[in-house]
């Protein structure tokens, strides 16, 4: 059983003030009157009734100020977000002149759930004096892809929006895109991309969402990979077709290159376009690996700038890469270096960017 009264009773003193300036910072004018509201009751009781049936307007017509974000607040989102809230009981507590507590209890889709809810009497009709939840925090997602939700693209919590008073003083940061009570799912804006443990339970104003599994998570779509897959697989035949010494950052540490005493590099030495490249024993098919999206970073390289975005990546690969190439004095030196992996940039799908590692 969720008890938020009893998570916020430590700092009831703080929160109170806190609740203003949210308040007052997600809103913006007086909700219009919809239907009667003529006790504390009737209007937490027509707000849960306007959310388990799926009608935004009725709902927010409840709440004291609107939110000016309503990228998820309509009857379209709602209706599919929405789930049955049944077995409602208030319990209205005093307060100032026109204030009421009204401590709730109910079930949503089969969760029993209690909170508190602030009301204020304005003219002859009660409004809730809350402020919505916001989006859960999706932290393992790429820049590049936007979050959705009902393909949607919304602001996840974390860093947000800072929000302003009416005469544009700053109130306080805030994050998430509003929304009521209800079981929603993220997706992200890319093709190659999926999530695990989308799905999310937001039941009330203030108890916490309800995540499936440890939360959301991005990863390839099996398409994804095998793009991807094929796309290093072609990289890697590019470079062993060409003739450079440094070709695609099959680069060498320095001291491969020395002679041995200090006192020269062989790089020197070696005749350029005269590299022949090949896949020594026990060569892996790059093609039939599985990529994961993950931090990654490109080793450097002699000539290889290190990347330092996130990036989808394979790694505990075992390719060995051997060079023959001549030298100014008419021999040939053979080197061999080891692929341990590769990043792949996808940040634009039909341009995908191999480098390896």
């Amino acid at each position: 059983m969720l008890d938020v009264r009893v998570a916020r009773s430590w700092a009831r003193g703080v929160v109170s003030v806190a609740l203003l300036l949210v308040v007052a910072a997600c809103h913006g004018s007086p909700a219009p009157a919809t239907g009667p509201a003529s006790s504390p009751e009737q209007a937490v009781q027509g707000f849960l009734d306007a959310v388990g049936g799926g009608r935004a307007d009725d709902a927010l017509s409840f709440l004291r100020l609107q939110p000016t974000d309503r990228t998820l607040l309509t009857s379209t989102v709602l209706t599919k977000a929405a789930l049955p809230i049944t077995q409602v009981t208030t319990h209205v507590r005093g307060g100032p002149k026109g204030q009421r507590t009204v401590d709730v209890a109910y079930r949503i889709g089969g969760q029993r759930v209690t909170d508190t809810y602030q009301t204020v009497l304005l003219g002859d009709r009660w409004y809730i004096d809350e402020s919505l939840p916001t989006v859960p925090s999706f932290m393992d997602h790429p820049d590049f892809a936007p979050v959705t939700i009902d393909g949607i693209a919304v602001k996840t919590g974390g860093p947000g929006s800072v929000i302003l008073d009416q005469a544009g003083n700053t109130l306080l940061g805030l994050s998430g895109t509003p929304l009521l009570p209800g079981r929603y799912r993220f997706a992200l804006d890319h093709p190659l991309l999926a999530v695990d443990d989308a799905e999310f339970t937001v039941p009330s104003l203030h108890a916490p969402a309800i995540m499936t599994g440890d939360g959301p998570h991005a990863r390839l779509t099996d398409a994804g990979q095998k793009k991807i897959a094929a796309k290093a697989q072609e990289a890697l035949d590019s470079c062993l077709a060409a003739t450079t010494l440094y070709t695609c950052g099959f680069g060498f540490d320095r001291s491969q290159w020395d002679d041995g005493d200090g006192s020269q590099v062989l790089g020197s030495t070696l005749v350029e376009n005269t590299a022949t490249w090949s896949v020594g024993p026990g060569g892996t098919d790059l093609s039939r690996t599985a990529p994961a999206w993950q931090d990654c970073r490109a080793r450097e390289t002699w000539n290889l700038t290190p990347r330092f975005e996130t990036t989808v990546c394979a790694e505990d690969l075992v390719v060995v890469v051997r060079m023959s190439t001549r030298t100014t004095t008419g021999t040939t030196r053979v080197l061999d270096t080891s692929v341990t992996g590769y990043w792949a940039d996808i940040s634009d799908p039909d341009h995908i960017q191999i480098g390896f590692r």
